[in-house]
């Protein structure tokens, strides 16, 4: 059982990752569509955000704001 929870993370990682590179060459498509079309400073923009999303993402380790992570309970009755 323990196997499959472990193959299951595993796919369910890959997927994440094969979703991330698309939506990566996508936005640097983009600003190369924009560069050529004379918007630099969008291009810029979209470069700038694109790059700081992608170490964040790398630094972290995770994309913040999913549902299922769990939440901080620190609330406790005293």
């Amino acid at each position: 059982m323990d196997v499959t929870a472990l193959d299951g993370m595993i796919r369910k990682d890959q997927r994440a990752q094969w979703m991330a590179s698309v939506l990566v060459f996508i936005g640097f498509g983009l600003v190369y569509g924009l560069a050529e079309h004379g918007h630099d400073t969008v291009a810029g923009a979209v470069a700038v955000t694109l790059l700081v999303a992608i170490l964040a993402a790398f630094l972290t380790g995770k994309v913040g704001g999913g549902k299922d992570e769990p939440e901080d309970e620190d609330d406790t009755d005293k």
